[in-house]
């Protein structure tokens, strides 16, 4: 959904179970296969976070308190089951007569740890080994099929733990085993493994533990600092996410943005892209426009503009991204990220208020690569008449624009930007999402942020998928 304000909220939705929490649709072998998305380093998305780190990010907010997976929370669900639904966003209603749940120790998915520890959910492609047929009210043999209503002490395993984990008990055994009537249902040999491309298993869910569903049920609320829930949604996505390459930018004190960390693999890197996030601290204006504008040099491997603003240690440009250190040259210039066909590229943009203390605009963005080419203009628009409107016209350049100097890479090489408004609602983040062919959300404490960030997570992951005719 593309230059749609998303509102998000962190109540449950239990009003949309009905329409959700059903079997999935029966669908014969021969229809689409959907192909997971390569997982080489090289073809790994590429998310860029853009964070307001100006001086209103002190203000203070009604938050809950941050889930605490090993404490357990009261509650109308089961803190020793999980349970799933069909769409992510929608949480199951626990009060009801849901059987779309299944037992904590009959679930295999060690993939999905991470993520369940600390929001509390996962997405995913599972399978579940019980018998019933597709839709679990008919006959058949016991395999690996679609989850099924009433199954709640049936095995569960999901596709990204093939070859990784198996069911735990032998080491060895990694692979869920395919055919029916297996004992046991794991195998050690990859050529026996099950097929994850057709159904009845190729279906995503999101899983929720139900200990986590209580938590956000019965929030505690205390008071914190804007830029403290951020950064702490940020560590729990960074340390819940997988598979993607990420850098974070922050707003400087005077003008301009800083790229604090250049994009790094995730799995890899961890500790330093959450190093990253602690060191966000806020400073002064909203140097929104500026900071996209700096961005985009670096997507394009150009000359830095505002990195190392003032000899800030809070500001101070990662020098891997640089092509010199800056204590031997003054002229910094951005290393391109590396581009690859298979690989999309994204920029996640969230602010607090209006823009602020962008003086430098508007005549830094029309100096960008096929400004006037791809635009058709010489100038930035003016439709809202404030400091900051230059915003949508980066991001509409970078969509539209091939980030590729050389047409040596298959395709167009784009950058899609999403945004955030935090506690803020402004037509510079709405339009800038819409020309940036991302989706515009709203969140104003740390669960509906968490939810915002993994939505984001989601869609990207959602791009990476393609389909194919078998």
């Amino acid at each position: 959904m593309n230059a749609v304000k998303q509102i998000i909220t962190w109540t449950s939705a239990g009003f949309l179970l009905a329409m959700m929490a059903g079997t999935p649709a029966v669908a014969d072998d021969t229809e689409l296969l959907l192909v997971p998305p390569p997982s080489t380093d090289a073809t790994k998305p590429r998310i860029l976070f853009i964070i307001d780190t100006s001086t209103s990010m002190t203000s203070e907010e009604d938050t809950p308190v941050p889930y605490d997976d090993s404490e357990t929370y009261s509650g109308d669900c089961s803190s020793d089951a999980i349970y799933w639904m069909l769409i992510s966003g929608v949480d199951p209603d626990c009060a009801g007569t849901n059987e779309g749940f299944i037992a904590k120790d009959n679930w295999n998915c060690q993939a999905a740890e991470p993520a369940m520890q600390g929001l509390g959910s996962f997405n995913g492609v599972l399978a579940q080994y019980r018998d019933g047929g597709k839709d679990g009210t008919g006959t058949g043999p016991i395999k690996w099929q679609f989850l099924a209503q009433g199954y709640n002490s049936e095995p569960v395993e999901c596709e990204a733990d093939a070859g990784i984990h198996g069911d735990g008990v032998d080491t060895s055994a990694l692979w869920a085993k395919a055919g029916a009537d297996n004992d046991p249902w794991y195998t050690s040999n990859p050529l026996e493994a099950l097929s994850w491309n057709g159904a009845p298993r190729n279906q995503t869910y999101t899983m929720y533990d139900g200990n986590w569903l209580n938590w956000q049920a019965n929030p505690v609320i205390v008071s914190q600092s804007r830029i403290d829930i951020v950064k702490q949604t940020l560590t729990v996505l960074f340390s819940a996410i997988s598979g993607v390459k990420v850098g974070v930018e922050r707003f400087n004190d005077s003008e301009g943005g800083t790229i604090i960390q250049g994009l790094i693999d995730i799995d890899t890197n961890r500790a330093q892209a959450l190093a990253a996030v602690d060191s966000l601290t806020p400073e002064d204006h909203t140097t929104i426009s500026e900071s996209l504008y700096e961005s985009a040099l670096y997507w394009h491997g150009l000359p830095a503009e505002f990195g190392e603003d003032d000899g800030d240690n809070e500001n101070f440009t990662d020098h891997a991204i640089l092509v010199n250190p800056l204590s031997e040259h003054p002229d910094q210039v951005y290393i391109q990220p590396e581009l690859n066909e298979c690989a999309k590229n994204f920029n996640v943009l969230l602010s607090d208020g209006r823009a602020g203390g962008n003086d430098d605009n508007p005549d830094l963005p029309p100096t960008l690569p096929s400004f006037t080419a791809v635009l058709g203009r010489t100038a930035c628009d003016d439709p809202l008449n404030d400091d900051g409107y230059c915003m949508d016209d980066i991001a509409e350049l970078l969509r539209n624009t091939d980030l590729d100097p050389d047409p040596g890479i298959p395709g167009d090489q784009y950058v899609t930007t999403h945004t955030v408004g935090f506690n803020t609602d402004t037509e510079n983040l709405a339009s800038t999402a819409e020309r940036g062919g991302g989706n515009y959300y709203l969140a104003d404490d740390g669960p509906s942020l968490a939810k915002a960030f993994l939505e984001i997570v989601n869609v990207i992951a959602d791009r990476d998928l393609s389909f194919v005719a078998p």
